[in-house]
């Protein structure tokens, strides 16, 4: 009798027990009319679509149409194929795709900050191994010597700016990933939020006898500026600051007015930053006292 290669492929592929690492393969037999003799065994070979990478499986005896599948990735497209034979003959093989299940993700990497005030950014890269589709990120942040709860929010972004910090306090932040399975690991970084700046350029500009217009670069954030001014007698060395005041300008200006001035005594002018967290006024330093018609070399200039 000569033995014959099958002519025809397994009827069909069914899948079960469909699992992020796991599943199930079966297969109906070849029909009867494509065996050409007794089907002795089955070749099945599984393929990673995403890494092309395949793995192969003999199955020796042809009444045995199921076999387990198991060490899969999660989220990943296979490519199953059933090849029937006869002893030592090869049939055509069936194909047929399979998405596994999802599972949490993996943890976030490149987490990084950028650090004013009374705020840190962060932004992180989603995870390298998702294992689903990423529906949201969870961040948690607290002060680093806090043991009460976190403060918790959400995003569908891959960054987020924590507003409302303390300046020079040293916060725990963390962030992780979701699918629709969970969450997965936390990704965990301490930072310090930094000291109130010095305002780099602060310009006085004489207006009119009693009055000065001081000018200065704006600073995302601030709630206000304050421009301190002292004064000292031009007739009597004696006398030192005989005057002080300041004036408070809202924190999105640039420039405002300084009037009442007493027009007989020379006055020196300084600023410095707040900002307003939750109620509590955080002041930064000043910058050194100027006068009008006077320029610093370093940061501070003065307008003629």
């Amino acid at each position: 009798m000569i033995n014959l290669a099958p002519t025809a492929p397994v009827d069909d592929i069914i899948f079960s027990s469909v699992e992020s690492v796991s599943m199930t393969v079966s297969w109906d037999e070849v029909p009867c009319n494509g065996r050409n003799g007794p089907i002795t065994g089955y070749y099945l070979t599984y393929t990673d679509i995403t890494s092309n990478t395949s793995y192969t499986v003999n199955i020796t005896r042809g009444d045995n149409r199921m076999y387990n599948l198991t060490g899969l990735i999660p989220y990943t497209n296979y490519t199953v194929s059933i090849i029937p034979y006869n002893y030592n003959m090869n049939g055509p093989a069936r194909q047929k795709i399979q998405l596994t299940a999802e599972s949490i993700p993996g943890a976030i990497s490149d987490l990084r900050h950028a650090r004013p005030p009374t705020e840190i950014f962060i932004v992180w890269d989603p995870p390298t191994i998702p294992n689903g589709i990423i529906t949201v990120y969870e961040i948690r942040y607290r002060e680093s010597t806090s043991t009460g709860p976190y403060n918790i929010t959400n995003t569908t972004n891959t960054q987020y700016s924590i507003v409302g910090l303390i300046p020079i306090t040293s916060y725990a932040i963390g962030v992780r990933a979701y699918t629709s399975i969970g969450p997965g690991e936390w990704t965990n970084k301490e930072y310090t939020t930094i000291e109130i700046p010095v305002i780099e350029t602060f310009s006085i500009t004489k207006f009119n006898s009693t009055a000065v217009r001081a000018e200065w670069r704006f600073v995302s954030g601030a709630s206000h500026y304050t421009v301190y001014y002292e004064s000292t007698s031009s007739s009597s060395r004696k006398k030192r600051q005989v005057e002080t005041g300041m004036r408070v300008f809202p924190g999105d200006t640039t420039e405002g007015l300084i009037g009442g001035l007493d027009p007989n005594l020379n006055y020196l002018f300084s600023i410095s930053i707040s900002f307003n967290v939750n109620g509590i006024i955080y002041e930064g330093e000043r910058t050194q006292p100027i006068p009008p018609g006077k320029s610093e070399i370093t940061t501070l200039q003065v307008l003629q």
